[in-house]
C-alpha cells in the first residue's frame, strides 16, 4: 500500500525531528572554515607515511625538538587525511568531515530513540551532544574516532539491556580507534 494510500505524509514530523538532529551537525561542519591549527601538520606527516612506507619515529617538522624521537600514535587518521586530500583536496576532506559527523550524531539519535526517548526528545539529547562536542569538528584525528565512540556506547547499552549484543565488534573498534586517536583510553 503507498504512503498516499494510507493518508500518511512524507515526511513525517518524527522523520524531520531526525532530519533535524543530524542535518544541523552536518551543515555546521559544511559552514565552518577550515582551520590550520595542526592540519597541515597532519596531511605533511600522512604524507611522509605515504611516500616512505613507514611512521616517522623522529620529529621533522618542529625547530625547537627536530630530530628527536617521536611517537606518532594518530598515524592512521593522518595517512586517511593525506589520500583523501590527495583525491579531492580540502573540499572532499569537508565532504567528509561532515559525513562522519553526520553519522555520529544519526547513531546518537538511533541509540536514544531505541533507549526511549522520543523524537524531540533524542532530537534534543543528539544535539545537546553536538553543542558540547562542536569544538573538536575540525578536520583533526580525535574527530575520526567520534562514530567509534558512538558505536562502543551502542553496543554497550544493547549488551546491558538484552544480553544480546555483538561485543565480539569491540575489538575490531578498539584496533581501529587506537591507530587514529590517542583517546580509546577514554
Amino acid at each position: 500500500m503507498s504512503h498516499s494510500a494510507r493518508g500518511s505524509r512524507w515526511p513525517s514530523l518524527d522523520q524531520l525531528w531526525a532530519l533535524l538532529a543530524v542535518a544541523l551537525p552536518m551543515l555546521r561542519v559544511l559552514l565552518t572554515p577550515l582551520m590550520p591549527h595542526d592540519f597541515w601538520w597532519h596531511l605533511a606527516t600522512g604524507r611522509l607515511i605515504a611516500l616512505e612506507g613507514s611512521v616517522p619515529t623522529a620529529d621533522r617538522f618542529s625547530y625547537t625538538q627536530a630530530g628527536a624521537p617521536y611517537y606518532n600514535q594518530p598515524w592512521l587518521a593522518q595517512l586517511l587525511m593525506y589520500g583523501g586530500y590527495r583525491l579531492g583536496g580540502a573540499e572532499l576532506l569537508q565532504l567528509l568531515q561532515a559525513i562522519i559527523i553526520g553519522a555520529s550524531f544519526a547513531l546518537l539519535y538511533r541509540v536514544s530513540r531505541r533507549e526511549g526517548a522520543g523524537p524531540r526528545l533524542a532530537t534534543v539529547i543528539t544535539l545537546a551532544g553536538g553543542m558540547i562536542a562542536m569544538d573538536n569538528w575540525q578536520i583533526r584525528p580525535q574527530s575520526y574516532v567520534i562514530p567509534l565512540f558512538v558505536a562502543t556506547l551502542a553496543l554497550l547499552l544493547r549488551w546491558r539491556r538484552s544480553g544480546d549484543a555483538p561485543i565480539w565488534l569491540l575489538p575490531p573498534i578498539m584496533i581501529v580507534w587506537t591507530n587514529l586517536h590517542g583517546t580509546f583510553i577514554l
